[in-house]
């Protein structure tokens, strides 16, 4: 394949996260994990993009720095898959766990 430049990238750790949302909530919470293991998160939008006010709630809530998280797939939809680079998927599952009212 001559003229195809390769680019390799760090394996870094971490866990993936699938994700519903509802939006136009009135209120941000995490409510509950699906059969499936996807996550039922409620956010407000208001006037914000709805990624943006997505990645800011779980960064607050589960007390991981914004620039771990990373939307791999759903950009549009309210669906996503998230990337959360650092840490274990155990101890992700732990925290959202927690934050389940």
């Amino acid at each position: 394949m001559v003229g195809r430049e390769f680019r390799l990238h760090n394996g870094e750790k971490g866990a993936a996260l699938t994700v519903k949302v509802n939006k136009n909530s009135k209120a941000d919470k995490i409510l509950k994990i699906l059969k499936d293991g996807t996550v039922l998160v409620s956010i407000k939008n208001d006037s914000t993009d709805l990624n943006i006010a997505l990645v800011n709630f779980l960064s607050r809530q589960l007390d991981i720095p914004k620039m771990k998280f990373d939307i791999i797939a759903g950009d549009e939809g309210g669906d996503k898959i998230l990337s959360i680079l650092d840490i274990e998927p155990k101890k992700l599952q732990n925290l959202i766990i927690s934050k389940i009212p």
